[in-house]
């Protein structure tokens, strides 16, 4: 069955393979989704979640931006990192195989 023709929003597949939501928000601007989706099914399921919050006006353009991605950083001496961790000497082994 032939996928029929939404003009809401359209689902395309990029050079990494992933796929990328671009639809249009209830004021007329044309939006792409805050990341792509790992299958169209994923895409699709997308669309529909947000037609659904467009629908039920529980839509809001801060809903569809990007995340910050947080980055913790440790600030923890190496010595004590160091300290921590098993003492593993580094030990050459051979083994007899029998070759001859």
């Amino acid at each position: 069955m032939p996928r029929s023709k939404r003009t809401f929003a359209s689902i395309n597949q990029i050079a990494s393979g992933r796929w990328q939501v671009r639809y249009t928000t209830p004021t007329g601007q044309r939006r792409y989704a805050p990341h792509t989706f790992e299958t169209r099914v994923t895409a699709e399921a997308f669309v529909v979640s947000l037609r659904r919050r467009i629908d039920r006006d529980q839509w809001d353009a801060s809903d569809d931006e990007p995340k910050p991605q947080i980055t913790l950083i440790a600030t923890v001496p190496i010595g004590r990192v160091a300290q921590q961790l098993p003492d593993r000497t580094a030990r050459l082994e051979t083994v007899d195989r029998g070759v001859g």
